[in-house]
């Protein structure tokens, strides 16, 4: 047989030419996102906000600035570094329960890229960017879209930033308290934990909280038996005495805080690796809420505090999730005894603001590099961006998560408003905040898939590198979150009971403010659901469905206000009437001219 010629067989291996294929995503994503560039703009105004103030609280760095929220898009939407966040995923967390000679340290071993990512969002003020000064406009706004951008990139880190964010409103209110029955040694201690959530620095080393610069916050709430009802939770604590905590090595400022020794165990503890945990367990008085940190201030570990076991979750998997028991672990008092689930609410508030947030970002994320893919991708003798069927999809996907966006970061203004005192802006993050979670959370996974089915097979492909399919394994995480979407509406409905006054005054802001759009008032005029509601006869079965309803009326009222006629024109005509066929599943049934169409999908980026 005669042997080809080397030339002969280079030009068989050459079997084709790679061509017809997007050039890799990478983007400022705040510089190119024109509803964040508006709404921090707005919240922040154009000076620098107010004088700085509150002594009580140790400062820390601002994130306040528009310089900062574009070095933060150049950085998140970096292709460099969108490879730094795929490898945290592809090497997720270790527990090393024990060191090497056998002693027990709970620990948690990460890649390094773990460490840069946590960096990164600490470095953008993910975890404290509102409290570096409190007297700062726009903080609320401008650390919620450094919250924002980070979804984009990565999401498991979010985890323990958005807890470490959550725990300071807690510590500060414990901090100053007037209440008696919460000691002077618990406001100390509270304010020392604070003050180290303000250092403003990432420090991943597994050494007591006093030795480093900053630190992070998780939460341990949750138990086999409860899930959500925590009330259900079966774990004790018992007061240590003076003598126990002599020789248990607490130190003065320890033993002055109310120190319990917990015995119980948590189903799902985030982010083992955190240097104190916010927990519930039963006193004598009731269930009361506690710190319980990983190291001692002696520099003695927290020895009853004991990792378990680490979930093998569906996405997050760059974070680690743990189950935990307390074998004595040492806890301090945090508020009054037996008022541990008021004293949380505050926390659980920001959580929920975040989750929000951070779905919004996840759209955002979806909606960008779907968009990208389109623009450079030809089928059928045009790019998908230009076919009628691929633009109408494309639009309607904007139309969602513009209006998710726009919900999140109107929560964020209403909570800085409530911060300043804002009586009506208090009301409105009461009633809001349940139901942006409910409905903005829940509506991620469906598009999630639809932004993943525009990449085609590659969406589906871990090695192609556009996000798709880690985003679609995130994707149903918010929703679960900090409660599911039937608790959300169950606080919703205790909220309506309990302030109607607040309740009445957002039904009448919203029939006001769609009454400018003949459609949008015949929704929510033609609602049974949202009818009951305002008449106090609302039965729970039909819960889902009024704040749904409620839920869409409320982003129609924000497109109007701040989105482009045509943007908000589409999605009235798309959720809110008869014949609409979006808004419910399906993406791509937008029953709207095709050039009004390509405008929306012109308007996704100003990239």
């Amino acid at each position: 047989m005669q042997r080809a010629s080397s030339s002969e067989g280079a030009r068989a291996a050459a079997t084709h030419e790679v061509t017809n294929q997007a050039p890799a995503y990478s983007a400022n994503v705040y510089t190119t996102d024109p509803l964040v560039v508006a709404a921090t703009e707005r919240a922040m105004g154009a000076g620098d906000g107010k004088e700085a103030g509150d002594d009580h609280i140790a400062g820390g760095t601002s994130v306040v600035s528009k310089d900062a929220l574009i070095e933060a898009g150049h950085y998140y939407g970096h292709e460099a570094n969108y490879a730094l966040a795929a490898m945290a995923n592809e090497n997720g967390p270790v527990l090393a329960a024990y060191d090497a000679v056998g002693n027990r340290i709970n620990a948690v071993d990460f890649h390094p890229a773990w460490h840069d990512v946590m960096e990164a969002g600490t470095v953008h003020g993910v975890g404290h960017g509102v409290w570096a000064d409190e007297s700062v406009r726009g903080r609320y706004t401008a650390r919620g879209a450094m919250l924002y951008m980070h979804s984009q990139w990565e999401h498991g880190s979010t985890c323990p930033l958005v807890m470490t964010n959550a725990a300071f409103p807690l510590l500060k209110s414990v901090a100053t308290t007037s209440d008696e029955r919460v000691s002077n040694g618990c406001r100390a201690l509270a304010l020392t934990w604070a003050n180290r959530i303000r250092g403003g620095v990432y420090d991943g080393r597994d050494v007591p909280a006093n030795q480093k610069p900053g630190v992070t916050l998780g939460m341990s709430m949750t138990e086999k038996q409860g899930g959500s009802d925590v009330r259900a939770n079966t774990t004790l604590a018992t007061p240590v005495s003076g003598s126990a905590a002599a020789r248990m090595g607490l130190t003065a400022e320890e033993a002055a805080a109310a120190p319990h020794t917990l015995v119980g165990h948590k189903w799902f503890t985030s982010a083992p690796m955190s240097d104190a945990f916010i927990t519930l367990a039963y006193t004598d008085e009731g269930m009361s809420a506690f710190l319980v940190p990983r190291w001692l201030e002696s520099g003695e570990r927290n020895a009853g505090f004991q990792v378990m076991r680490l979930k093998n979750k569906l996405g997050d998997r760059s974070n680690a999730s743990s189950e935990v028991e307390y074998r004595d672990a040492v806890g301090f008092l945090m508020g009054a005894p037996g008022r541990g689930i008021a004293t949380l609410l505050e926390m659980v508030h920001h959580t929920r603001l975040d989750c929000v947030t951070g779905s919004a970002g996840s759209m955002r994320m979806g909606l960008a590099r779907a968009a990208h893919h389109a623009a450079h991708r030809s089928v059928f003798g045009t790019t998908i961006s230009d076919s009628p069927l691929g633009a109408n999809v494309l639009a309607d996907l904007a139309l969602e998560s513009h209006a998710a966006t726009l919900m999140a970061f109107e929560l964020m203004a209403a909570f800085e408003g409530a911060a300043e005192g804002d009586a009506e802006a208090a009301a409105y993050a009461r009633v809001a905040t349940a139901m942006s979670k409910f409905f903005v959370c829940k509506r991620l996974p469906g598009f999630a898939a639809e932004a993943m089915e525009v990449f085609g097979g590659n969406g589906y492909v871990d090695d192609a590198a556009n996000g798709m399919p880690r985003l679609f394994r995130q994707s149903p995480l918010n929703a679960i979150w900090e409660g599911s979407g039937s608790v959300m509406v169950l606080d919703i409905m205790r909220a309506a009971a309990k302030e109607p006054a607040a309740m009445a005054a957002f039904l009448g802001k919203l029939e006001t403010e769609l009454a400018a759009d003949s459609r949008a008032a015949s929704f929510l005029a033609a609602s049974p659901a949202v009818n009951a509601l305002k008449t106090g006869s609302m039965d729970l079965v039909q819960g889902r469905a009024a704040v749904h309803s409620l839920a869409l009326a409320l982003q129609a009222m924000l497109m109007m206000q701040r989105a482009d006629g045509d943007v908000a024109d589409a999605f009235i005509a798309s959720r809110l009437t008869s014949s609409a066929a979006s808004g419910v599943g399906l993406y791509g049934g937008l029953d709207l001219p095709l050039d009004q169409i390509q405008r929306i999908v012109d308007g996704i980026t100003t990239e």
